[in-house]
């Protein structure tokens, strides 16, 4: 009688979230590096944007990641959540406006 409901997903280890949270951190630092050297002042509406999405992401995700070891996996799940949905929206934002 039992068998026929699932069992909830379950939220990503400690560790995956940890990594997760790094990857993150070390995408923002090198985008950004890269951005700086590449762009010409002054900036346009969507280079704007995107060193916003830099100076919010990078601190965001290492905040994110420094106290991952102490949150629960729910939590994490809903960070790590939020904080992929964000740079996704923002992408969505800049290539709407291009």
């Amino acid at each position: 009688m039992f068998e026929e409901i699932s069992q909830r997903a379950s939220f990503p280890s400690q560790r995956l979230s940890v990594a997760t949270f790094a990857v993150m951190l070390v995408a923002f630092l090198l985008d950004s590096g890269i951005a700086w050297a590449r762009w010409s002042m002054p900036l346009s509406t969507i280079r704007k944007i995107a060193v916003g999405e830099y100076l919010v992401g990078t601190p965001v995700s290492a905040v994110f990641l420094a106290t991952a070891r102490s949150e629960t996996p729910e939590s994490n799940h809903k960070r790590m959540i939020g904080l992929v949905l964000a740079t996704l929206l923002l992408h969505i934002i800049i290539d709407v406006l291009q």
